[in-house]
Order: C-alpha cells, then sequence, then structure tokens
C-alpha cells in the first residue's frame, strides 16, 4: 500500500513539474489570451449574424421581448 502512494506521489510530481516547465517554454499564458481575444473577434459578428437571421425570420416584437428577457436573466442589475 505504501508503495502505491509513493508511486502515485512521484507520478504527480512529474507531471506538475513538465507542466510548469511547459508553461515557461510554450508561453501557454499569451497563446490562451491570445486565443480568448480571437474567439471574441468571432463571437461579436456571430452574434450579429444570428440576430439579423432570426429578425428576418422571427416577428420582431416576439424577438426583441426575448432577447430583453434573456439580458435581464443575464445581467440582473435593474
Amino acid at each position: 500500500m505504501i508503495l502505491w502512494l509513493k508511486q502515485i506521489k512521484q507520478a504527480l510530481k512529474y507531471y506538475w513539474v513538465g507542466l510548469f516547465g511547459r508553461f515557461d517554454e510554450h508561453h501557454v499564458f499569451l497563446f490562451g489570451g491570445a486565443l480568448a481575444f480571437s474567439i471574441f473577434l468571432c463571437i461579436v459578428p456571430l452574434v450579429l449574424i444570428v440576430f439579423s437571421i432570426l429578425g428576418n425570420i422571427l416577428e420582431s416584437g416576439s424577438l426583441e421581448r426575448q432577447i430583453g428577457a434573456m439580458i435581464s436573466k443575464m445581467i440582473p442589475y435593474s
């Protein structure tokens, strides 16, 4: 049982040290920030396209109420 725990401890230590080494070598945080910025830039036009398609398909009053309700649920401030 003790040998099993030592092996788990050694494996975890090996992978955590390797993970932090990768962070340093490959600039993971910089890539993560770039990825988040790119996703944000892609989502804005996608949302506009979806709203324009829904605006043409659905009745505009109904769409406005649904968007207003969604915003009220997501942002609870008055």
